[in-house]
């Protein structure tokens, strides 16, 4: 009779070759996972770059198209967020909501920059700003009507030169519980406009794509 023998090896197989397949299929995610993770904060940071160039451009030409540009403020808020603040005594008389015929030709300086750009914009939030004190002899019930109406005002303004399509516009009035300075209620009283950029057009070029062409 002819007897089988299973060598040592045959019954104890090394494990060595599948754990070394393994590691390398490990390897090899980390490695793509790292690559990938690269890429994505690459084209986040470089869209970031462009949008603050952006802003950079929007302000140089509001700077270069307003002749006194102490008339109003412009503060970024995030690469994809920019806020231009302006005195509402600039633009209103007091308790009016009414523009002024200062506060009209500023407001249409502004307006003929965001035209020129409009292709930067997603949207352009209008906010209106009032102090604590009560209404008092104003035509108005409380300072949410006339924070209200100003925004409102400006809205107008904006669809009536056809310098900002209005389905980018909004007016929203927040009376007087969003306060800059407790100290001076001059400065609580503002009208503020809200630039959201679009980030569109630049990760269309970041992806090889035809990206938006220059407003």
């Amino acid at each position: 009779m002819t007897r089988l023998r299973v060598g040592r090896g045959d019954a104890a197989a090394t494990p060595w070759p599948v754990l070394s397949d393994v590691a390398i299929t490990m390897v090899l995610v980390l490695v793509v996972s790292l690559v990938l993770q690269f890429l994505v904060t690459f084209k986040d940071r470089f869209i970031n770059e462009q949008l603050v160039r952006r802003q950079q451009e929007v302000r140089a030409l509001l700077y270069e198209r307003v002749d006194d540009t102490t008339m109003f403020a412009v503060d970024p808020l995030a690469p994809d967020r920019q806020k231009l603040t302006f005195q509402a005594e600039l633009l209103f008389p007091e308790c009016g909501s009414i523009l002024t015929p200062q506060g009209d030709s500023l407001l249409e300086k502004v307006g003929q920059v965001l035209d020129s750009l409009s292709g930067y914009f997603t949207a352009v939030q209008i906010d209106g700003h009032t102090d604590v004190i009560p209404i008092g002899f104003c035509p108005y019930e409380s300072n949410w009507e006339l924070s209200s109406r100003r925004a409102t005002s400006v809205v107008h303004l904006f669809e009536r030169l056809e310098v900002i399509p209005s389905e980018k516009l909004s007016a929203t009035g927040w009376g007087e519980f969003h306060p800059i300075n407790t100290d001076r209620l001059d400065l609580n009283r503002r009208i503020e406009l809200q630039l959201l950029y679009s980030r569109g057009d630049i990760e269309l070029q970041v992806n090889g794509g035809a990206g938006a062409s220059r407003p």
